[in-house]
């Protein structure tokens, strides 16, 4: 069955996709005038062997794509959150003041999500970003909405 990311946006952030267009998909805080997009895809398992995606993996590969864009590691973390585990990596650049990528996994399927800031951003946008990361979840279709 085909799955659907689910998002809860906070109040303030809207879906910015189609200001960046053929973009993943963008979400954008509008309440501050240096934002960042945070965009969002995702990965469903097909089947044969499952990958070990501890969270230790998902800090790894958090860290091989900021690294991919030869950005300067600031911090990793991981922990829990709605979908299973996430690992993250910050990072920053001459172009971007912060950039953050997360790796999301139930043990199957993976979501990532960055949150890409060329100007410095404030404390509270950081944290709403965190916070609607941690919320997403994949959730199966039913099978009277393929159409």
């Amino acid at each position: 069955m085909a799955k659907r990311l689910q998002i809860q946006l906070i109040h303030g952030w809207s879906d910015g996709s189609k200001e960046y267009p053929g973009a993943l998909a963008t979400y954008i805080r509008r309440k501050n005038s240096a934002r960042g997009a945070l965009q969002v895809s995702f990965a469903e398992f097909k089947g044969g062997e499952l990958p070990e995606l501890t969270p230790k993996k998902l800090v790894s590969m958090a860290v091989d794509m900021g690294k991919r864009f030869g950005l300067e590691l600031v911090s990793t973390a991981s922990g829990e959150c709605q979908f299973g585990h996430w690992g993250s990596a910050v990072f920053r650049s001459s172009r971007y003041q912060r950039a953050q990528y997360w790796y999301l996994s139930d043990g199957r399927d993976v979501i990532f999500a960055t949150h890409i800031c060329e100007n410095k951003p404030n404390s509270r946008e950081v944290a709403e970003a965190e916070e609607i990361v941690e919320s997403m979840h994949l959730a199966n279709r039913p099978w009277w909405r393929f159409w």
